[in-house]
C-alpha cells in the first residue's frame, strides 16, 4: 500500500509537469492528492494496530516495507486526528467528482442542450449535500454521540433498534458514495451518444474510462474489504475504526501496488492520447512552428525573386501582343500572359500566407465568415453543399479577414479533393455547433481522402498531396497558423477514397 500511494504522488507530478493549466488534468490530481491522504492514515493506523507483513518471495517486497515504515513514522497523530484526515482526503475526491460534473456539464454541454435551472439546482445540492453529510456522520464526534446515546437507552430493543438504523444509515451512505462515483462517468457516456461535436467523442470516451478506473480504486479502499470504517466499533469503542484484523490481508501490499501501477499508467496513456487541451502533441506542434519561422526568414526573399521574374514576364507579353500582327501569335502570347498572371497570383497569396499574421480581432459571428467564404469561392454545380448550423449565436473573437480565408482555404481543397475522384455524390457538409466555452466548426467532402502516412504532414510548409504547378503547399500551414493564433484546434480526419473531414476548435466568446 506504501508504494501505491508512492505512484499516486509520482502520477499528480507528472500531470503537473504535462500541463496543469488543463482543467481535467487538476482535477485528476486533486483526486489522487485526496485518496493519498486518506491512503496515508490508513497506513499510520496500520502501523499502530496491525501487523504489515510482505512475503518475501514478492521482488518489490523489500522496498515496500521500508516506504511503509517510513511513511507511518512521517506524521505521528492522534486516532482521532487520523479519521478527521482520512475524511478530508475522502472529500476532496468527492468535491473533486463534483467539480469535474460541474465543469464537463458547462463545458461540453451545448446551451441549447442544457437542464431546466430548476434540475440544476436539485442536482448540485445532491452533489454538495453527500459530502458534508458524509465529513458529519464519520466524524469522530457522532461515533461518541452514538455510542453515548445508545448507553443511554433503557431496554435492549430500543439499543437493537438504534444499532440498526445507525447500520442502514452507514450501508446508505455507501450506497450514495457508489452513485455519486457512478454517475459523473454514466454522464460521460451519455454524452458521448447524444454528442454532436465530433471533436470530443474521444476525450469523452477517454475521460469515462479514466474516471471508471480511478473511481474503482477509491470505492474497493475505502467502501469495501478491511479498511471500510465499522458501525460495530462505534457501539464497542465509541470510535469509527476501520475492520483491521490482526494482520492486514497481504493482497493490500502486493497485488494492490501493481494494480494500482497498471491503472494509473492506463490513465495516463488515455490522457496523453485523448487529450482535450491541444489536439496536436506539444513535440509535432513546436515542430510545425519552427519550420514555420524557418520558412517566413528564408522564403520570403525567394518568392520576391520569383514574383520580379514573372513581372517582367508580363510586360515582355504585353509588348509583344502590342508589336505582334498575327492572330495565331497573339493567342500563344495570350496564353503566357495568363499564365503569368496566375502564377503572380500564386506567389501574392504566398507571401501574404507566410508574412507574421498581424490580427485584429473584433466579436463576429463564426457563420457569417462561412457564409463569406461559401459566396467567394466558386463552387462547382455537380457539388451539393449542405449547411447544418445546430447554433447560430456562434461569437468569437477572431480576425474576419483571416478566418474567411481559412475556410475558403479548406472548401476550396475539398473541391480539389472531389475533383481528383469519380464521384457520383459529390458533397461538401459544413456543420456549425458549440457548447459553452467553443465553437466547433467541421467541413467534411466526399474526395478522394487522405493516406493515413501524409495525415502527420499535412501542416507542414511546403508539403501538399496536389500538383505541384499552381499549389505552393502552404495553404494548411497557413491555416494552422490562424486557428492557433486564436487559441484554437485543428485536427483532419480522413478514409482515402471516401472522405476528408476538418474539424475546427475556436473558443466562444463571453462579452
Amino acid at each position: 500500500m506504501a508504494l501505491t500511494i508512492i505512484f499516486m504522488i509520482f502520477f499528480s507530478i507528472v500531470l503537473a509537469i504535462r500541463n496543469y493549466k488543463n482543467r481535467n488534468n487538476l482535477l485528476f490530481i486533486l483526486m489522487v492528492l485526496g485518496m493519498s491522504i486518506s491512503m496515508f492514515t490508513i497506513v499510520s493506523e496500520i502501523y499502530k494496530s496491525s501487523n504489515y507483513l510482505v512475503p518475501s518471495y514478492y521482488v518489490y517486497s523489500g522496498i515496500e516495507y521500508k516506504m511503509f515504515l517510513f511513511l507511518s513514522q512521517v506524521f505521528r497523530l492522534p486516532l482521532s486526528n487520523l479519521l478527521i484526515l482520512r475524511n478530508l482526503g475522502i472529500i476532496t475526491y468527492l468535491i473533486a467528482i463534483m467539480l469535474f460534473v460541474i465543469t464537463f456539464s458547462t463545458n461540453v454541454k451545448s446551451k441549447h442542450q442544457g437542464i431546466k435551472p430548476v434540475g440544476h439546482f436539485i442536482r448540485y445540492l445532491g452533489l454538495v449535500a453527500y459530502p458534508i453529510l458524509y465529513y458529519v456522520f464519520y466524524h469522530p464526534n457522532t461515533a461518541y454521540n452514538f455510542y453515548l446515546f445508545r448507553h443511554s437507552l433503557q431496554d435492549e430493543s430500543s439499543k437493537l433498534l438504534w444499532i440498526r438504523l445507525v447500520t442502514i444509515t452507514d450501508f446508505i451512505m455507501v450506497c450514495i458514495a457508489f452513485l455519486y462515483l457512478l454517475y459523473p462517468v454514466v454522464l460521460l457516456i451519455l454524452s458521448h451518444r447524444k454528442n454532436k461535436i465530433t471533436f470530443f467523442s474521444e476525450q469523452l470516451l477517454g475521460l469515462a474510462l479514466s474516471l471508471s478506473l480511478l473511481n474503482s480504486i477509491f470505492f474497493m479502499v475505502f467502501f469495501t474489504g478491511a479498511f471500510k470504517t465499522s458501525v460495530n466499533s462505534v457501539f464497542s469503542s465509541a470510535f469509527w475504526r476501520y475492520k483491521l484484523a490482526v494482520i492486514v490481508p497481504t493482497y493490500y501490499a502486493t497485488a494492490m501496488p501493481v494494480l494500482s501501477l497498471i491503472i494509473l499508467m492506463i490513465i495516463l496513456y488515455i490522457t496523453i492520447k485523448f487529450k482535450t487541451d491541444s489536439l496536436i502533441n506539444g513535440i509535432k506542434e513546436r515542430s510545425i512552428k519552427k519550420n514555420l519561422s524557418s520558412l517566413n526568414s528564408n522564403l520570403k526573399d525567394v518568392l520576391h525573386s520569383n514574383k520580379n521574374v514573372m513581372f517582367n514576364m508580363k510586360i515582355l507579353a504585353q509588348e509583344a501582343i502590342h508589336n505582334y500582327g498575327t492572330s495565331e501569335g497573339q493567342k500563344k502570347l495570350e496564353k503566357i500572359l495568363a499564365l503569368s498572371d496566375s502564377h503572380m497570383n500564386a506567389i501574392s497569396k504566398a507571401l501574404d500566407n507566410i508574412r507574421e499574421l498581424k490580427m485584429r480581432t473584433i466579436k463576429n459571428n463564426l457563420i457569417d465568415a462561412v457564409e463569406t467564404a461559401l459566396s467567394e469561392t466558386a463552387i462547382p454545380e455537380y457539388i451539393t453543399v449542405t449547411k447544418t448550423y445546430h447554433d447560430t449565436n456562434v461569437f468569437c473573437n477572431f480576425d474576419m479577414y483571416h478566418m474567411t480565408q481559412v475556410i475558403a482555404n479548406l472548401i476550396t481543397n475539398s473541391i480539389d479533393a472531389i475533383k481528383s475522384r469519380e464521384n457520383s455524390n459529390a458533397t461538401i457538409n459544413i456543420i456549425v455547433d458549440s457548447s459553452k466555452d467553443w465553437i466547433y466548426l467541421s467541413i467534411q467532402d466526399s474526395g478522394c481522402g487522405i493516406p493515413k502516412r501524409l495525415l502527420n504532414k499535412i501542416f507542414n510548409p511546403y508539403f501538399s498531396t496536389k500538383s505541384k504547378q499552381n499549389n505552393w503547399g502552404i495553404g494548411l500551414s497557413y491555416v494552422f497558423r490562424v486557428i492557433n493564433s486564436h487559441f484554437g484546434h485543428i485536427r483532419i480526419k480522413s478514409k482515402p477514397g471516401e472522405y476528408t473531414n476538418v474539424e475546427i476548435l475556436l473558443p466562444r466568446s463571453t462579452k
